[in-house]
């Protein structure tokens, strides 16, 4: 399909008042509960069409600051950042109890030292959701590509 197409599609999508179905209200979505929703996709995987209503966000976005949320959230649910979630290890799976990355604080940065594997739509994300180990426990960055992270791929 063409991306054009799609997005025209997406542009309906948000002129009917259909754009974030499951975003909360407070956020610029509809708020659908899980069975309307469940109910959309279900008559969505009857067509070939590759669509998606848009305006969500990965749930923890909805926790971070106000800064963060101008930074990552907003521009998510418009359409105009995309993010990728990082947790699964090629040792751990996606075992959160058994993650070997690791982060700790020097000074006011943090420094990650880990490897994730398997990440959806990573190549293509403008920032990251990446799990992580910290004497606190296991502990949610968000880490913007601009920060640099290394893709390497599996032959």
């Amino acid at each position: 399909m063409d991306p054009g197409t799609l997005t025209d599609l997406q542009d309906k999508a948000k002129s009917a008042g259909l754009w974030g179905i499951t975003t909360p209200e407070e956020y610029g979505g509809i708020e659908l509960g899980p069975v309307m929703h469940a109910v959309i996709e279900m008559e969505l995987g009857r067509t070939f069409v590759p669509f998606s209503f848009g305006g969500g966000a990965d749930n923890v976005l909805f926790h971070a600051s106000d800064e963060q949320k101008e930074e990552y959230l907003y521009p998510v649910i418009a359409g105009k950042k995309k993010a990728c979630f990082a947790i699964t290890e090629p040792d751990a799976g996606s075992d959160a109890t058994n993650l070997r990355t690791y982060a700790r604080q020097d000074g006011e940065d943090w420094v990650i030292n880990g490897e994730k594997t398997f990440i959806s739509g990573g190549s293509g994300a403008d920032f990251c959701i990446l799990f992580a180990m910290t004497e606190a426990g296991v502990t949610t960055f968000l880490v913007d590509r601009d920060m640099g992270w290394n893709l390497r791929r599996s032959r």
